[in-house]
């Protein structure tokens, strides 16, 4: 078996936030490992235009089918009806007869012997696919994702931001659960969010945690025996709503501490986005903020310390898997590390407690260059592209 369809919710390159990195990654280990990928995603007319990204893509896959949001203004009344009775980010990927049509031919002139959904958000058209073509559908989950929004509704701050999220969360359990039950198998990103699956009754689940680009993990890698310009350093985006409640806390409870014993200690977060609440809190704190940086590897590798200070989430949190790849001094709170093995757990200090963080990212600081680079290289297997060949058994 090596002809796979991939469904992805939204276009995946280039690869600037945690999803669209997880899945890019998958399709190039895929092709590295011999497969032939055609690629269905969604795409706004900003992506469609950019035809250097588009060509980008179609030097990896095998097949681009690019699909629009919304197909007219008819077509999108159709969707917010929709909306009534799913998640409203499955909803506005419902297609029209004409698009799912087209799109059903050239799945069917590629010949898959699956079809792979990457996330939830398109089992609609997931589904028809395998009831018109007749074959298996495996499916990777990257949250519990009916937990994840109604976590990220509880967080968001201002009321359009939460209505936006409850109209994304309402039905979501049920479509998860219809996902789940299609596939022939179901891979998970996260250890502890596959047992949860495990105990609703799905026994046909496997670990499939996110992999690293081979090029970027060695630049990560690179290895410490320079002086970083920073003491302490955060990358990830910086609009999401468990984001940035990590980083308010970060920033008025961890970073007082954190100077109180060391005044001089320069400290940045950086990521895609900035709001303006954190642009706010970062100037009282003294914390540079660097936004949308173009490369990550320079920022990642420019602190002693990298910080992870999310308090909800599931799945895995894609940028502690790229910490992991840095010589820096790693430190989390468990729920930054959740989904991870043990192996992996043990390369971080963590806590959950300003002061105790406070405490370690000092220590931390202080040790840069004394890692045990045995245990994190072990512990990095994990996310080696070879990985994702669980697929194509």
């Amino acid at each position: 078996m090596n002809s796979i369809v991939i469904i992805a919710n939204e276009f995946p390159y280039p690869p600037t936030h945690g999803g669209k990195v997880d899945v890019w990654r998958r399709i190039c280990a895929l092709k590295e490992l011999g497969a032939r990928v055609c690629l269905v995603a969604w795409a706004d007319p900003q992506v469609t235009d950019d035809a250097a990204s588009i060509d980008a893509v179609r030097t990896v896959v095998d097949e681009l089918i690019l699909l629009p949001f919304h197909d007219g203004f008819l077509h999108k009344l159709r969707q917010l009806r929709g909306s009534l009775f799913l998640p409203r980010s499955v909803s506005n990927r419902s297609l029209t007869d004409v698009r799912f049509q087209s799109a059903l031919l050239k799945v069917k002139d590629f010949a898959p012997d699956i079809i792979f959904l990457d996330s939830v958000y398109g089992y609609l058209l997931a589904e028809k696919l395998v009831k018109y073509l007749g074959i298996r559908l495996y499916y990777r989950s990257h949250n519990i994702e009916h937990l994840y929004l109604k976590k990220q509704f509880l967080l968001a701050r201002k009321p359009r931001d939460r209505i936006k999220w409850f109209f994304n969360s309402r039905g979501m359990e049920s479509l998860e659960f219809k996902a789940i039950g299609l596939a022939s198998r179901f891979y998970d990103i996260s250890f502890e969010d596959l047992v949860f699956w495990q105990q609703k009754g799905f026994q046909h689940g496997h670990w499939l945690p996110p992999v690293v680009d081979i090029k970027l993990a060695l630049r990560l890698s690179a290895g410490n025996n320079y002086s970083p310009e920073y003491d302490v350093g955060y990358l990830g985006n910086l609009f999401m709503p468990n984001n940035v409640n990590g980083l308010v806390w970060f920033l008025k409870k961890v970073v007082p501490a954190i100077r109180s014993k060391s005044p001089r200690a320069r400290i940045f977060i950086a990521g895609s986005k900035p709001v303006q609440e954190l642009l706010d809190l970062a100037k009282l704190a003294g914390v540079d903020v660097l936004a949308n940086p173009p490369d990550i590897v320079p920022v990642l590798r420019n602190a002693r310390v990298l910080v992870n200070p999310v308090f909800a989430g599931s799945g895995v949190n894609v940028k502690s898997v790229e910490m992991l790849f840095t010589p820096c001094q790693l430190v989390a709170t468990p729920i930054g590390l959740g989904g991870l093995p043990d192996q992996v757990k043990k390369c971080f200090f963590q806590a959950e407690d300003p002061q105790d963080f406070a405490n370690l990212v000092l220590t931390a600081i202080n040790s840069f260059g004394a890692i045990d680079m045995d245990e994190r290289n072990k512990a990095r297997t994990h996310f080696l592209p070879e990985a994702a060949g669980l697929i194509l058994q």
